[in-house]
């Protein structure tokens, strides 16, 4: 849940601060006062995209910084080791005009889609956009399979993508035989090819180098001769010269260790000298030049360069290309065994599928059925007597990824209708409660710790509200509950009270907040009922205090 939250630079918002607490938190305001405005800061610390509008003073940064205590089985293990998380996150967002937007977890820098990740359960914020939600037939089943055993759907869903790749597989396999019988021609000749030129990628990648040799063998064998004759070969040469030196050297070796060491440098040299003219003679002798393997090499470095362009692919990948277009092929020849096998499978499968979607619907129809019954009691006592509440299933009779079935949600409101629609029968003040009456009905089964309610009260009043508020404050005795309120009968009931006031500081305006005590909010529930500060207006706050 939410305990701090720190606002700068942001729509009316000079710089504010909140602690909230447990149970039910109530901001309260006049109109234009920035209660959604906090809203909308709390929508962008767990991720929305900031607009340029919100800028108070477009000269200073945006800076928006968050507190949460949180349960780490709603954050996956990946994010809990990355940002350091135990049971509690910081999140900071800062803005410029530019468009720089800094995320930090924890102190550790995020992206926008991590911290989007991270936050997904960590509130519910419901005002208009949400309703509309709930108005969409389109989401309806996915609200009644929350509830359900996630069991049923996984299993459902794992043999239903294994069904449509079968079914998938046999339509290609199916289809365009004729283009099938040309690609089988095709890779036929592919691997003839391919395989005529037997490809050893260790030896053939030699190649090059042995056919480099033999091009320019008189050069080599040229460049040694040469060379021999300077170490060995002619009247003055290297070996002769190190005889000389080694010799004089080793009369004098006895004189002193440095000069021992020299003998030995030299000894070596001579050594390695006659090595080196013992191995040029060997080379010079190698080195003949056979030009019918010459233009053996050259003709297969050519061949194996060819097929190597045509199938845009190194040398040493066509062995695995090869085996590639050999099962393609080995598919194609085993087409007929290939869809008689598949075939079988996607019969057994169908059966699978046809008992598992019904369990999963079965399931479905139960929960409905508990449903039906839970939110038109809470309907009813959120003042909408005459209230039925349905879920209407329709069996489609087919796979597909919802089970094979449209679920809507019907409701009627008075006497003698017949439930209809949801999206065409309930008023707003309707929609309110019957958001509020699902939030009930599923508090058992939601992670979320932390529901923020964006004047859910619009539309409604007198006994009415009470009800509603009573709701509100049920709810808030499991989870945390925040709420934007015009009504003094639901603000009376919060743990927690905010008040916000406009305060125009020439040509802007400025919000303060203040969390206020008893005394403080019974002025303010005055206000808010008789418009204006009375003696009665404050004998019917003390009421609604004491209540």
């Amino acid at each position: 849940m939410i305990r701090f939250l720190s606002v700068q630079n942001f729509s009316v918002i000079e710089d504010i601060e909140i602690e909230f607490s447990d149970g039910l938190n109530i901001f309260t305001g006049e109109t234009g006062a920035g209660k959604t405005v906090i809203i909308n800061a709390v929508k962008i610390l767990v991720g929305e995209k900031l607009s340029k509008t919100f800028f108070r003073d477009e000269t200073k940064p945006i800076k928006i910084q968050g507190i949460f205590s949180i349960k780490r089985e709603v954050i996956g293990e990946d994010l809990l080791s990355e940002f350091e998380i135990d049971d509690e996150v910081i999140i900071r967002r800062e803005f410029d005009l530019q468009g720089k937007n800094r995320i930090l977890v924890n102190g550790n820098v995020a992206t926008q889609k991590q911290l989007q990740t991270l936050t997904q359960n960590f509130l519910d914020i419901h005002g208009q956009h949400e309703h509309q939600l709930l108005l969409n037939p389109k989401n309806h089943l996915s609200f009644v399979d929350m509830l359900i055993d996630h069991k049923f759907k996984m299993d459902y869903l794992e043999k239903y993508r294994r069904y449509k790749q079968i079914e998938n597989d046999i339509k290609r396999l199916t289809e365009n035989i004729q283009e099938m019988e040309r690609e089988r021609e095709y890779l036929k000749f592919h691997i003839e090819e391919i395989e005529s030129l037997k490809v050893d990628p260790e030896k053939d990648k030699e190649l090059e180098s042995r056919i480099s040799v033999l091009t320019n063998i008189d050069k080599i064998k040229n460049a040694l001769t040469r060379s021999l004759n300077c170490l060995s070969g002619d009247e003055i040469n290297i070996e002769n010269l190190f005889t000389v030196v080694s010799k004089e050297i080793s009369s004098i070796v006895k004189y002193s260790d440095e000069l021992k060491a020299i003998g030995d440098k030299v000894d070596s040299i001579f050594y390695e000298i006659q090595d080196i003219a013992g191995t040029i003679e060997g080379m010079i002798e190698k080195y003949e030049l056979d030009e019918s393997e010459m233009n053996t090499l050259i003709d297969r470095k050519d061949k194996i360069d060819r097929v190597c362009k045509k199938y845009n692919k190194k040398m040493e990948e066509l062995p695995d290309y090869l085996s590639e277009i050999k099962r393609r092929l080995e598919d194609i020849d085993l087409r007929d065994e290939r869809i008689e096998k598949l075939t079988k499978e996607l019969s057994l499968l169908k059966e699978e599928l046809e008992t598992l979607r019904g369990n999963l619907n079965n399931e479905r129809r139960k929960l409905s059925n508990l449903l039906e019954e839970k939110i038109t009691k809470i309907l009813k006592e959120l003042e909408l007597k005459n209230a039925v509440f349905e879920i209407k299933i329709e069996d489609l009779k087919q796979f597909d990824e919802k089970g094979g079935v449209d679920l809507e949600f019907f409701i009627s409101t008075n006497i003698g209708f017949e439930p209809g629609p949801l999206s065409k029968i309930a008023s707003g003040g309707e929609i309110s409660r019957v958001m509020l009456a699902l939030k009930e009905a599923f508090a058992e089964v939601d992670i979320v710790d932390t529901l923020i309610f964006d004047e859910i009260d619009t539309g409604i009043s007198g006994i009415t509200a009470k009800k509603v508020a009573e709701k509100l404050k049920k709810i808030s005795e499991s989870k945390q509950v925040i709420v934007i309120t015009h009504l003094p009968v639901v603000a009376a009931m919060g743990d927690k009270h905010f008040h916000l006031t406009k305060i125009d500081e020439g040509s802007k305006t400025k919000t303060t907040i203040r969390s206020l005590d008893e005394e403080e909010r019974k002025y303010v529930l005055a206000s808010m009922i008789a418009g204006e500060i009375t003696e009665n207006s404050l004998k019917q706050a003390e009421e609604l205090l004491k209540r």
